[in-house]
Formats: C-alpha cells, structure tokens, sequence
C-alpha cells in the first residue's frame, strides 16, 4: 500500500514539475532528496528541458546557442544536453553580476602583431594578425604552434562544422578544437581553408580580384565579400577536404548597391549597402542553391555615412560604426543612432551580438555588455545603464568572440597585442 502511494505521489510530482519553467525546476531540485531524485529520473525520461528551452528561449536565440555549444547542431540531434542549453542561456540572463575569471591568453613575453581577429572552437583560440599570421592558442596553456600565413593582413576568420553523418563534435588531439574547418579572408585577396581534423592548409582560393574582408557561413556554406563589391557563394560538398574543394556555387557582383557587411542565416542571405542607408535580402534554397526573391529595402531616418565597421546579423538586424564615432542600430527597416563618447567617454571599435546582448568594444579597451529581449529594444538602448563592463589595460578593442561550454561561457577578447578570457560561470 505504502508503495502504491509513493508511486501516486512520483506521478503527482511528474505532473507538477512539467509545468514549471526551468528556473523553477533547478529550485526544485535543491528542496529535498526525494525531488532531486524524481526530478533527475524525468530528465533521463522525458523532454522536460527541451521543452523549458523551446517555451522560454527566443527562436532564433536558442539556434544560435545551441549552436555554439554544439557546432553542426540539428532539430533530429539527439545528443543535445538542453540543461547546458538552457544554463548557458541563463547566464546571460541573470541579472546580477555573474561570478568571472579573467585570464591573458599570450604570455607577456609574446612580441605580436596586431591581432585583427579572434575565434575561439573548444578550448582553442584562433587569432589573426596584421603581419598575415594565423596562430593557434589554447585558452589554459598558451601557444600551441602551427602558425599559417596570408602574404598580408588578415581580415576576417570563419568556423565551420560539416559533417553529413550527423556527430556534433570533432574533438581534435591537436587543437582540441569543436570545428572541421577553419576559413581566413586577407587583403592579399585569398582564401585560405585550413582542415582542422589535420592541421594543415587544405586549399588557397583566388576568385576575388581584390581584397577579401568578409567571412561568414552557415551549415555546410560560406560567403566571402571583397572590397570590390563581389560576393563569392561556396558550399562544401564533401568531408575529404583535402581531396575535393569547395564548389562555388553563386558570384554575385553589386555595382549600382556597394556592400559593406554580409550575413547567412538560415539559407537567407543578405547585407548592407555602403551608403548605410539599404540593405537587401536573398533567399537561397538549400537543394540547387538557387538564389531567389532579391528584395530591397530602404532604413528610415539614417543620413549618408562613412562607416569604419559593419555587420548583418542574423537575417533582420544591422549594425555599423561611422567615422564619426557613432553607432548605428538597425532592426528590419528601422535605425537608430547612438553616441557613445557622450553617453561612455569613448569611441567604439568593434560590435558583436550574440544571443540576447549586444557588446561593444570600446577604445578604451572596456567591453560593454547591454540585454535585449526583442530585437526592436536594440532601437530604444539607454548606453549609461549597461549589464555588465568589463576593462582590459586601456587598449582598443578590435575583435570579439563567444564559446559556450557545459559548465561556463568565455569571452575572448583581442586587443592591440593580447587574448583575453573572460570566463563566466552559472
């Protein structure tokens, strides 16, 4: 009898525990012994943080997370751990500082050249550099050797996972790395695929006639942009890299709309115009790579520019600075302009938004954190009330980038001559 109603009380409790949201349901787990117990048989049961991750996540932020902490990621993946998912995503959400380490990537006895670019796969940090370099770092040891080189400034870096079988992760020996490949753009005009699985340069392509500054990807494609207004469409079609290159799908040139910024998201390709002032939209089906539906569309109430620096992001969201030192924010067909050495004491360098914040890097060497629930409060920021600041020797900022593990999230951040990690925990 007594284990009749024990068991009644477990289905009471399922029942309960379903509905709750997932902060809910990590309190829960700390009531007592018998919750905890119940709690952590439903997780190897059920859907239940899937399901707190898809009710409580914005669509296009929970991609983008799940993403990170699982490169290659799909809806079918079934080794998706949705706690770590929603974890990571409450990191940034919590709105008290959340505990931090920071820590100097290159030791100080590093002489570098200007890092013009980070990016950070597993614990392996990527950095490239004003003299052509492209190194290899780890987050807890420092260098780790193979150093590739561009005949000029490296400009752009991209990772990407490809892997048709479906394995999320490529766990590499030598760089401990999450990626298949490495993608670099240069002002010598080449673009370099490095097959992180080997570490070696698997190709060097030369489509663009003039400088390649751009890289972005998505799934199994990337899009390069040059300074000339070209855009060259790839995909990759096969896992044996260093036997089957790249198959250039689309080049697309814009000479009556100049490009500053391009992005992929969800087979939909799209970018800003230089004038900052239109931006358009493609749609690209995935099965024959056609690309469909040019629309373009005018922003309202933004003056002609110069920008220094540009991004889309996403499929709806723009940002760029101006050699006046402003920024723009643009949501669908509205832009807002923003002040930053009234309202911060210091220009801006570099942008990144990622998941629910926007950062800026500042040349100050801050790295100013601001939340945003819908894209449109992108539009309505006030600058002096921001999440989170953090400050790095008072040297300009020129690259960011996230990586989201199981038990924290860093922030690598590239100054002048240095790597930091900034090491969130939950």
């Amino acid at each position: 009898m007594e284990e009749t109603l024990w068991y009644m009380q477990r289905d009471i409790l399922e029942i309960i525990f379903s509905n709750l949201n997932g902060v809910s349901l990590s309190r829960a787990q700390q009531v007592c012994a018998v919750w905890n117990e119940v709690l952590r048989d439903m997780y190897e049961r059920t859907s239940v943080w899937q399901k707190c991750c898809e009710k409580e996540i914005p669509n296009e932020v929970l991609e983008e997370i799940t993403s990170n902490l699982y490169p290659g990621w799909s809806h079918c993946g079934t080794e998706t751990n949705w706690h770590c998912v929603y974890k990571a995503w409450r990191r940034w959400m919590r709105k008290r500082k959340t505990p931090c380490t920071v820590r100097s990537v290159f030791s100080s006895e590093e002489r570098l050249e200007w890092v013009t670019s980070v990016k950070a796969s597993g614990s392996c940090i990527v950095t490239g550099h004003k003299d052509g370099s492209i190194k290899f770092w780890s987050r807890f040891s420092g260098f780790l050797g193979g150093v590739f080189h561009h005949a000029r400034a490296v400009t752009d870096l991209g990772l990407m996972i490809y892997n048709p079988k479906g394995n999320l992760f490529i766990q590499n020996t030598k760089w401990d790395v999450r990626h298949n490949l490495l993608i670099s753009t240069s002002k010598d005009r080449s673009i370099k695929i490095i097959n992180l699985e080997t570490g070696f340069t698997s190709w060097s392509l030369t489509c663009h006639l003039m400088q390649t500054c751009m890289v972005r990807s998505y799934k199994e494609m990337f899009a390069v942009l040059s300074l000339d207004d070209i855009v060259s469409l790839w995909k990759i079609c096969s896992l044996e890299f260093d036997k089957e290159p790249p198959l250039l799908i689309a080049t697309v040139a814009f000479q009556q709309l100049p490009v500053c910024a391009i992005s992929i998201w969800r087979y939909k390709f799209s970018g800003l115009s230089v004038d900052a002032r239109r931006f358009w939209r493609d749609k690209i089906c995935p099965g024959d790579l056609a690309v469909l539906d040019e629309d373009f569309v005018h922003f309202e109430g933004v003056t002609e520019c110069q920008m220094l620096e540009a991004h889309a992001w996403r499929d709806n969201i723009y940002t760029w600075i101006t050699s006046g030192h402003t920024i723009y924010v643009a949501v669908d067909n509205k832009a807002v302009q923003y002040n930053t050495m009234q309202d911060l004491r210091s220009y801006p360098v570099t942008i990144l938004l990622y998941g629910n914040i926007l950062f800026l890097g500042m040349e100050s060497g801050d790295v100013i954190l601001y939340f945003f629930k819908d894209p449109e409060d992108l539009l309505n920021l006030d600058l002096k009330n921001h999440h989170r600041r953090f400050s790095f020797q008072h040297s300009p900022v020129s690259a960011l980038d996230i990586v989201e593990y199981d038990t924290c999230t860093a922030i690598v951040v590239g100054t002048l001559k240095n790597v930091y990690c900034v090491n969130l925990v939950y």
